[in-house]
């Protein structure tokens, strides 16, 4: 939401003659991402795939440990 609303982006083309959510930071307000920081969720998004792929590693060993015995 962040990447395609956020960054200062211009206003919204609308045909209607009132249109509520014309400015994206409306758009922002309304899910309640105003002040999401990019940057954490890139982190957070890292920090999950590193931890997913241990977890893996540790699965397969144990299933080889297993297999083997």
């Amino acid at each position: 939401m962040v990447d395609v609303y956020g960054f200062d982006r211009k206003r919204l083309g609308c045909s209607e003659e009132f249109c509520y959510w014309k400015y994206p930071n409306k758009i922002l307000e309304d899910m309640g991402m105003e002040n999401a920081d990019y940057t954490l969720d890139i982190i957070g998004l890292a920090t999950w795939l590193v931890l997913l792929q241990i977890m893996l590693v540790i699965v397969l060993i144990v299933r080889v440990r297993m297999s083997s015995s």
